[in-house]
């Protein structure tokens, strides 16, 4: 009879292969000194995993306490494991580890108040979060959106609060009037100036309790600017199954992700951050330029080709980018992109891309199309409008970057209805059902003119007559010859020619 597989835990770690290297630390005398909201594979990927970092070099103030906002769905099945997990690098040489930083994950749902309570523990020193754009209920431009419901049921009941803001701004209260320091706030999403966006949104939650709490977070809390970036899919149990496989031990929630990272802040000492330099972490004067480039090239690259990729039929990035056509016109993409860039001193753009199409091609990630293309609405500004408006200014090269929009619109037009997960073409955008953006865009009869009247998606680029001319030129390549698979079995199920004309 064969012997089950020991399930990963803190009393099984010295049964694993020595090849595996685990904590060097005492997780037992681990201080819990950083709060994580999102506490998803990408985080246990970055910050968590840098967080093991220091506390094999002698931090021990760097534990991890991750919050979940609605489910157990990360706490359950690493609770049995004393919240270990495995980290392995997806390189021909697959390095694994044990990350044993991760003390806990609490669910904000079933107990808020006890995430109020880690978060004002003399203890904790950074909150970190992992939340996506919507989870800040930000909208450039107008701020706090307070109208949002989370937003609205948060101050209504502060002590029980349904969005991050909430739980930062009770935190930082009851931290206040029992005179301890406040903790530092830090923003690790993909965001334009991300520390800049959670300062406001915090401060302007806080006038709404008291302007005396508004003023003291002011003058006392740091909201360091960051750049984060660490390709990391989701969770699937494929991974487990490869860990089991490999090394034969039972892992329920392993992070599969790339080798390289970056990990790029703004005045980090200044804001009394760990020594996270010390593990791979570059602090720099000004994140701006660096943050710019990211979004632009290499998270504006996952959403165009993520689009692109699907409507041709391919459900992961590197099978997509094996496609001589996908390929050559994310090159003339990168391309016009980076003519949007300023020139930042010692940083090579050519050698950048070029490293991004490594990493995005490497066949050993099997990064799925579909979480590289969700939330389109919430990102389109960043990647597709932002270097847009700077391209018509400098009068550059912009065809493929129109040409990324017409298939957002007709990758808009292709999605299942919002209930319907396991639909044929299910897309992740909840706020484009909730705007009615998908109607809009599975109502248009060949004309881009009515989707283009919701000048909150396009900023001024939807009085720009050039916009308009180009997007309707390349929405009508694109769309002339699509064949619907459902409709029409002989169909091409790669789509139609992304070539641009």
């Amino acid at each position: 009879m064969t012997q089950p597989q020991p399930k990963l835990s803190n009393a099984t770690l010295h049964q694993l292969p020595e090849t595996i290297a685990v904590p060097q630390y005492d997780r037992s005398q681990l201080k819990p000194g950083i709060v994580h909201f999102g506490i998803g594979p990408f985080s246990r990927a970055h910050v968590v995993a840098m967080a093991d970092d220091l506390a094999n070099k002698g931090h021990m103030d760097c534990g991890v306490v991750g919050i979940s906002f609605s489910s157990g769905r990360f706490r359950d099945p690493l609770a049995p494991q004393d919240f270990l997990y495995s980290l392995q690098e997806q390189t021909p040489e697959a390095k694994t580890r044990v990350i044993g930083s991760l003390l806990d994950i609490l669910v904000a749902a079933e107990d808020p108040a006890s995430v109020i309570d880690r978060m004002a523990h003399p203890d904790t020193h950074l909150v970190t979060l992992t939340i996506t754009q919507k989870g800040y209920h930000y909208v450039p431009g107008s701020g706090l959106q307070m109208d949002s419901p989370a937003i609205r049921e948060s101050l209504e009941n502060k002590d029980e609060p349904k969005a991050a803001v909430g739980f930062i701004v009770a935190a930082l209260e009851r931290r206040m009037k029992q005179g301890l320091p406040p903790f530092t706030v830090m923003s690790c999403d993909n965001i334009n100036h991300n520390g800049s966006v959670l300062r406001h949104t915090v401060l302007a939650y806080a006038s709404r309790i008291s302007k005396e709490l508004m003023h003291w977070i002011d003058d006392n809390v740091a909201f360091p600017q960051t750049m984060v970036d660490r390709i990391t899919p989701s969770y699937k149990p494929e991974n487990s199954a490869k860990i089991a496989g490999e090394f034969g031990y039972d892992d329920a929630q392993p992070v599969l992700t790339e080798q390289p990272y970056q990990f790029i802040i703004e005045g980090g000492r200044a804001a009394k951050l760990p020594p996270f330099d010390e593990v791979g972490a570059e602090y720099v004067d000004a994140v701006a330029p660096y943050e710019l480039a990211k979004i632009r090239l290499l998270n504006g690259m996952h959403m165009a080709l993520g689009i692109i990729g699907r409507l041709k039929g391919y459900t992961y990035a590197d099978e997509a980018l094996q496609d001589p056509v996908i390929r050559k016109f994310m090159e003339g993409y990168m391309g016009e992109v980076k003519a949007t860039l300023d020139p930042i001193e010692g940083f090579d753009y050519d050698a950048y891309i070029s490293s991004l199409f490594d990493r995005v091609s490497n066949p050993l990630m099997k990064d799925e199309l579909q979480r590289l293309a969700r939330s389109g609405i919430d990102k389109l500004d960043t990647r597709f409008i932002g270097p847009l408006k700077d391209a018509y200014a400098r009068d550059t090269p912009r065809a493929h970057v129109v040409y990324a929009v017409a298939a957002w619109i007709t990758y808009l037009q292709a999605a299942d209805a919002q209930d319907n997960p396991k639909g044929r073409f299910y897309i992740e955008d909840s706020n484009a059902y909730k705007q009615g953006v998908v109607d809009m865009a599975k109502s248009l009869n060949g004309v881009v003119a009515p989707i283009l009247a919701h000048d909150r998606l396009w900023n001024s680029l939807a009085t720009n007559p050039n916009f308009e001319r180009e997007l309707q030129q390349a929405y009508s390549d694109l769309t002339g010859g699509h064949r619907d698979p459902d409709s029409d079995p002989d169909a091409d199920p790669k789509g139609p020619d992304f070539a641009l004309k």
